[in-house]
């Protein structure tokens, strides 16, 4: 119980932050997204081209597009050398040579704007050691190559960069040492290595951005904590969102597509929420589409994880808590991999290969109140792991097993799920003092135990090996079951 009240706890946080990232950045809602007539993020509509299956995105069909830097390209601007400004005193002196408005301070920031720049002999804009506030905007940067940034901030608090174009650099964006920083409607495409850095920084806002194409990552966020990524875009990247040794971050209704999609590795006290992910090698893995690995006490909420080899992915994480996502068309949905004490419930899990797959040395985890449904092997399948436990799920209609243990899963409590309208609703291999009570079964007789089929190999010699569910439920459990 402990663990639910904290996941709850580390809920209500995130909507506190939410709230909180729409009074800072003061941009109206539309459909969960932030809407600008420079920021071209599409909200799914029937008119988009997108082919909607269920909770599915089908098709190749880009999330977002480059209508930014085509607006930009529209614009008057100045060809300027690049800017490079080390502290305050700089930056002032700077802002009165240059003729930039404003005066650094909270109510009038300095304005940057209106500049194409090339970055191939330095950072396009480069500022350091800095608490002036400012704001960067409608500026193209290009050419940086391997060595330099479109835009680098370095012990930076307090600056905005909005509308701003930056490609062909070796990092579109880049933010290290620097903290209080809001990134804006920007574009961080054809990139050598990243769209967006955020490096060794806490308390930095990136809202409606778009990074595609980049050869390594869109969204890096590394060594960082407390920083909120929301309405971002990534497509084309290797990695579309990539978080490592982090701490209380929050990524929520992002979009990634065409790449791994999330994939947090030495990350912990992080919320996913409201994402989408589709058409990627990995969905969500704490380390692979969502991909967490050596990842623990995160939270992921309501994603939607589609067309990926693994849905949702974790790897030798421990005390995670996944709850109201939908995994589909996916080669397995939900992947568990010598991960332990994670909490699987009221996910929808339909149309994968196998729906949840729980594998060697994961132990004690819950899966409960999910819906596993349509998969094309099996429902839930458990192999060299035990001490788990499965209740108060609804598995039905999977086309080989309902629910299948193998090779030495023992000690698993199943109970009072509903298991229906499976080839084989139950099967077990090789596993031992597994407890089964309390199921609703539609092909038991409605007489003594419930007997569950399987076998075992005694010196090489394959026999019959039986379970029994002593006390299956006359009618198919309710309450927050979908019967």
């Amino acid at each position: 119980m402990d663990k639910i009240f904290n996941a709850i706890l580390q809920v209500f946080i995130l909507l506190i932050i939410g709230i909180l990232v729409n009074i800072v950045i003061g941009e109206t809602v539309n459909e969960g997204y932030f809407i600008e007539t420079t920021i071209n993020v599409i909200p799914i509509k029937e008119d988009t081209g997108f082919q909607i299956q269920n909770h599915c995105i089908l098709g190749s069909e880009r999330f977002s597009s480059n209508n930014l830097s085509i607006y930009l390209r529209q614009m008057d601007y100045t060809s300027h050398k690049p800017i490079h400004i080390d502290g305050d005193e700089e930056f002032i002196l700077e802002a009165e040579n240059e003729g930039w408005p404003g005066s650094g301070t909270m109510d009038s920031p300095y304005i940057i704007e209106g500049y194409e720049i090339d970055a191939s002999s330095v950072h396009g804009i480069w500022i350091e050691n800095t608490r002036v506030y400012f704001i960067i905007r409608n500026c193209i940067i290009h050419g940086g190559g391997f060595y330099n940034d479109g835009v680098y901030l370095n012990s930076v608090q307090n600056g905005r960069i909005e509308n701003t174009v930056s490609y062909n650099n070796d990092r579109g964006i880049h933010l290290f040492r620097s903290s209080n920083n809001i990134l804006f409607g920007n574009e961080a495409n054809d990139n050598y290595y990243v769209g967006f850095y955020i490096y060794s920084s806490s308390n930095n806002i990136l809202n409606g951005n778009i990074a595609n194409d980049n050869r390594w990552s869109g969204f890096y966020v590394d060594v960082s904590s407390y920083n909120v990524l929301t309405n971002n875009t990534a497509d084309g990247n290797q990695y579309g969102f990539y978080v490592s040794s982090s701490r209380n971050s929050v990524l929520d209704n992002n979009r990634a597509a065409g790449d791994f999609g999330f994939y947090l590795i030495s990350t912990s006290n992080s919320v996913l929420t409201n994402n989408v992910v589709s058409s990627t090698g990995d969905g969500i893995y704490f380390s692979d589409g969502i991909y967490l690995k050596d990842s623990w006490e995160n939270i992921l909420t309501n994603n939607r994880v589609c067309n990926s080899n693994e849905g949702i992915h974790l790897d030798s994480s421990s005390n995670n808590f996944l709850t109201n996502n939908m995994a589909s068309y996916n080669t397995r949905g939900f992947y568990l991999y010598r991960s332990s004490s994670n909490v699987l419930t009221n996910n929808t899990i339909d149309n994968n290969l196998i729906g949840v797959y729980i594998r060697y040395q994961s132990s004690e985890n819950t899966i409960a109140n999910n819906k596993v449904s349509k998969n094309r092997q099996h429902g839930v399948y458990l192999i060299l792991s035990s001490n788990n436990t499965l209740t108060l799920n609804y598995i039905q209609n999977n086309v080989d097993n309902g629910i299948y243990l193998d090779s030495y899963s023992n000690n698993n409590e199943i109970y009072y799920n509903n298991i229906i309208g499976n080839h084989w609703n139950a099967y077990i291999v090789q596993s031992f003092r597994n407890k089964w009570y309390g199921n609703y079964w539609d092909d038991w007789i409605g007489i003594g135990p419930k007997i569950i089929h399987g076998r075992i190999k005694i010196f090489n010699i394959t026999v019959p090996w039986f379970n029994f569910d002593w006390h299956p439920a006359r009618d198919p459990w309710r309450g927050d079951l979908v019967v």
